[in-house]
């Protein structure tokens, strides 16, 4: 099998090379780094599911299709070397869809902010065992919710970097049975 890098130190991970243009993508927690969803679809030519609830998170994917409509280049959050900016065309752009969802739960749930409010990461579960102080609500899915909403009976590809809802997340593929072919998860 071979595996491959996609995206940067910081927001890359490593996955096996076998994905093709009819891949059904699920990528849950965005970020300010969306160098592996960007170079996913430029490899792969295929759509891809992207879900965020946070703010910085859509205001930064928006920023990045913004740029490969002719706006200004944009880097990720961290800098990194190896991508000083995004090299997104429009038609890859157009294979990229943003939901601003959170994934695991049900209902409109609360997400706890990260102890250095610098960084991006909110957490459903206090992750970082933070106050409410700055804290946002948004409305969370289940995994089979979704993938019945867009049409999907299973996923090739789904990236879990949730801080902490990830669990919750496999517990239903497990209890359900949920088609994933490859998972790849941050814990």
């Amino acid at each position: 099998m071979n595996l491959t890098l996609l995206g940067s130190g910081y927001g890359g991970w490593v996955i096996p090379d076998w994905f093709n243009s009819s891949s059904v993508c699920y990528f849950a927690g965005v970020g300010e780094d969306i160098t592996f969803d960007v170079e996913f679809v430029k490899r792969y030519d295929c759509e891809v599911h992207l879900f965020d609830p946070t703010p910085r998170a859509i205001k930064h994917y928006e920023s990045v299709v913004s740029s490969a409509n002719g706006g200004n280049l944009i880097s990720p959050i961290p800098p990194s070397s190896k991508f000083s900016h995004y090299e997104l065309t429009a038609q890859h752009a157009k294979k990229m869809h943003m939901h601003p969802i959170g994934l695991g739960e049900e209902g409109e749930i609360t997400f706890y902010p990260p102890a250095n409010l610098d960084h991006v990461s909110y957490s459903i579960v206090n992750l970082q065992e933070t106050t409410e102080e700055n804290a946002f609500t948004a409305k969370c899915e289940s995994l089979r919710s979704i993938m019945q909403q867009l049409g999907h009976d299973k996923i090739d590809c789904l990236k879990l970097d949730i801080e902490g809802a990830e669990l919750k997340v496999i517990e239903e593929i497990i209890a359900h049975d949920v088609a994933v072919e490859v998972l790849c998860v941050e814990f």
